[in-house]
């Protein structure tokens, strides 16, 4: 089966979908867009445990730039950093990484606007007690240059939560908004971030237009 994309209209309410395929070939199915043709915010996300930067320049440049330009976004965001502040990667390796990240992405989709959204912070334990991973203030500023000379913008979690030291005090407030492990909010600390995140595309795409 040739790889490739088909699109129908159907009525608005409940639907039953099978899929059938032609002769005995491989297929692979890579995802279904379901979308009305109604004014709003179609959000796509895909969430990979453990996933880092890198790990993104491992798959098809084709396929993945076939996958953008066939949805077609207007945003493109990007969040890493939070595993990485805990590698071996040098400061340099890294920021090529990135450079060679947002450029396969605004080769792909070259007129949608892109964010990189940064770590929150985390913390690790020492002799003096939970304090923020080193390398983590090493990733956030290189990937603030980055976002800068690509004409991204940029979303600073770790200043929003307070700076250094501040997964810590979530961690060990009543209620907690970070969790014991001092890498993963809670429910209330991750609404708490987005909140503050839509606030700010909001604030900044009025001051835009």
């Amino acid at each position: 089966v040739k790889s490739g994309f088909s699109s129908f209209a159907v009525p608005d309410g409940p639907h039953h979908i099978e899929l059938t395929t032609n002769g005995d070939g491989t297929v692979r199915v890579f995802g279904a867009s379901l979308d009305r043709a109604l004014d709003g915010i179609t959000f796509d996300a895909l969430g990979i445990n453990g996933e880092r930067a890198i790990n993104v320049l491992d798959w098809s440049d084709t396929h993945f730039s076939e996958q953008l330009r066939h949805r077609d976004p207007q945003l493109v965001v990007l969040a890493y950093g939070t595993n990485e502040s805990g590698d071996d990667t040098s400061p340099a390796a890294y920021e090529a990484t990135l450079v060679e990240l947002l450029g396969r992405v605004a080769r792909a989709v070259p007129s949608a606007s892109c964010l990189l959204l940064g770590p929150q912070d985390r913390g690790m334990k020492s002799p003096e007690g939970w304090v923020t991973m080193p390398k983590l203030v090493e990733i956030i500023e290189t990937q603030k240059r980055v976002a800068k000379a690509a004409g991204c913008a940029y979303f600073d979690q770790f200043a929003t939560m307070g700076g250094v030291g501040s997964m810590a005090t979530w961690a060990t407030e009543s209620p907690p908004r970070g969790r014991s492990d001092r890498v993963h909010l809670t429910r209330a600390g991750y609404i708490d971030l987005g909140n503050a995140f839509g606030s700010a595309v909001i604030t900044s795409y009025d001051a835009w237009r």
